[in-house]
């Protein structure tokens, strides 16, 4: 393969992450995501807010956990959208074939938007643009893992 045929697979790979980011759904609000989940904790929230979990010493045992809650949740609502897509069967189960996908990726994105908010990154996006080199350091990473 050429590597002008791969910078373009990459390229194009990262626009259809940047596009797919900014779906409502998919895309995390950081601060919002944050506060929700150490909402009940006992640790302050603005320093949470402001230097993220780790820094604001939350151990590391709680974290995974979080983060296994976290994966547990996404897995099963994509498994749950996946079986009621399939539901019809036969010849109409080809054509939600490209929206199971989509939703599958959405899924991902989300949750590893998620998982590197928990884990201390800064947000992805600056004054609601999303930041392209924080999607390729970031979120390709994640996905990757996943995948």
């Amino acid at each position: 393969m050429s590597e002008q045929c791969k910078v373009e697979k990459n390229v194009a790979l990262e626009s259809i992450i940047t596009s797919a980011v900014q779906i409502p759904g998919v895309k995390v609000n950081r601060n919002n995501f944050l506060a929700d989940i150490f909402a009940n904790e006992n640790v302050v929230i603005s320093e949470v807010l402001d230097v993220g979990p780790i820094e604001a010493n939350i151990s590391q045992e709680r974290l995974t956990t979080i983060a296994n809650k976290l994966i547990f949740k996404r897995t099963s609502q994509s498994s749950v959208a996946s079986f009621a897509a399939g539901i019809p069967g036969g010849l109409a189960m080809a054509a939600t074939i490209p929206a199971d996908v989509l939703q599958f990726f959405g899924m991902a994105l989300r949750l590893a938007q998620e998982l590197s908010y928990l884990y201390g990154a800064q947000d992805l996006w600056q004054d609601g643009q999303i930041n392209d080199e924080k999607i390729k350091n970031q979120l390709l990473l994640y996905c990757g893992v996943m995948f």
